[in-house]
């Protein structure tokens, strides 16, 4: 039995890189089955094909044990993977965020996502590499009108007042308040949104 790559094809936004799988039964001389994986790698943006190829290669292991098609790293072929590689990678630099602040190109921009939970009426995120006040800033240069926060709660209004931004980057600090019921079309109770959960996604170099 041989795994051939019959084709890669990139869905370039997200950097989803799709290919076809041939399971090739090498006595029938006969496909036995073809396949759709995926893979996802954000960073993938040199001529890196070894790195390419193990997360591909990790992923044909798995469907053929689940199979019990008996593959091997020596029965992959990378027919539909060599043909398409340079096209793969010019893909993957082509597709990093690129924007505008100010009317001036950013294209080292990053977008970074991240949760907290409402304390006293506050909640603060961390904008570092392990999402701690001790970590290290992921910005050098935070991209502040483009904060978006949001609760996953369809049933309840929640109303977000000024954040702040730390000096050294690592942290954004937001006030929330959970919107109740209006009373005579004038006034609308506020409560505390203690507990709830925030998201933020925020974009900056």
């Amino acid at each position: 039995m041989k795994a051939i790559v019959l084709s890669t094809s990139l869905f370039t936004h997200s950097q989803l890189l799709f290919f076809q799988v041939g399971f090739f039964d090498t006595t029938t001389t006969d496909f036995r089955d073809v396949i759709e994986l995926s893979i996802i790698n954000r960073n993938l943006v040199t001529n890196d094909l070894d790195g390419l190829k193990t997360k591909m290669q990790e992923e044909i292991l798995i469907y053929s044990n689940d199979k019990s098609y008996g593959i091997t790293e020596q029965d992959i072929l990378w027919a539909g993977f060599n043909a398409m590689s340079p096209t793969i990678f010019q893909s993957l630099k082509d597709s990093k965020i690129v924007t505008r602040v100010n009317s001036v190109l950013k294209s080292n921009c990053k977008e970074y996502h991240t949760s907290g939970t409402v304390s006293g009426g506050t909640v603060t995120f961390y904008l570092t590499d392990d999402g701690t006040s001790g970590g290290t800033a992921i910005f050098t240069n935070i991209y502040k009108d483009s904060a978006k926060f949001w609760v996953d709660d369809a049933l309840i209004q929640y109303q977000f007042g000024n954040y702040t931004v730390s000096g050294d980057n690592k942290s954004i600090t937001v006030t929330i308040n959970k919107l109740g019921t209006v009373l005579l079309g004038i006034i609308q109770f506020v409560s505390s949104a203690d507990g709830f959960t925030v998201y933020l996604s925020i974009k900056g170099d």
